[in-house]
């Protein structure tokens, strides 16, 4: 377990590598990100994260028993739907505070840290008329980002965050991260 967490904070640790060499790389041809602090339009699709991503996340929550039980019910609510059904749905991630901000910031999943946009009014109408697709493109280096964790953990058991969370809630007491 403890071993999945450390490539999970790994592979995090490239994402976000990637992605800042890549995001100041277009950032000077003038193309950045539209992504900003309180941006949540892309926090109502279906997340999938590997089991040591889960492990991170499980950890951050340990003795927070509000954010654990939303959690339980949102995997509950979640069981059995595709992504289309997250989107028609209109759920936002148990994480997202009230104030439209990311709860897990620092341990958030990789495909979370590779969402990006060029253009946030996009994003907004993509999740108004609840269509699957980010409202802009994507730039590439967030794609890159988001392969890059992939392939470390490429051998990691995957599943829906809700549903992986709740499975390695009872493991946290366990080890020391």
């Amino acid at each position: 377990l403890v071993a999945q967490a450390n490539r999970a904070a790994i592979a995090l640790s490239e994402v976000d590598r990637v992605a800042r060499q890549g995001g100041e790389h277009f950032a000077a041809r003038g193309m950045a990100a539209a992504r900003r602090a309180g941006c949540h339009w892309c926090c109502s699709h279906k997340i999938t994260v590997s089991a040591g991503e889960a492990l991170l996340i499980a950890d951050a929550l340990h003795g927070d028993t509000v954010g654990a039980a939303k959690v339980r019910k949102q995997a509950r609510n979640n069981r059995g739907l595709e992504q289309m059904d997250f989107v028609r749905r209109g759920t936002f991630c148990p994480f997202l505070t009230k104030d439209r901000r990311c709860g897990i910031y620092p341990v958030r999943p990789a495909v979370c840290r590779s969402f990006a946009s060029i253009d946030a009014a996009a994003c907004k109408e993509a999740w108004r008329v609840r269509t699957a697709e980010i409202g802009a493109p994507r730039p590439g280096w967030m794609a890159m980002a988001a392969g890059v964790a992939a392939f470390i953990q490429a051998d990691e058991p995957r599943g829906e965050l809700c549903h992986m969370v709740v499975k390695a809630l009872p493991l946290v007491p366990l080890f020391a991260l």
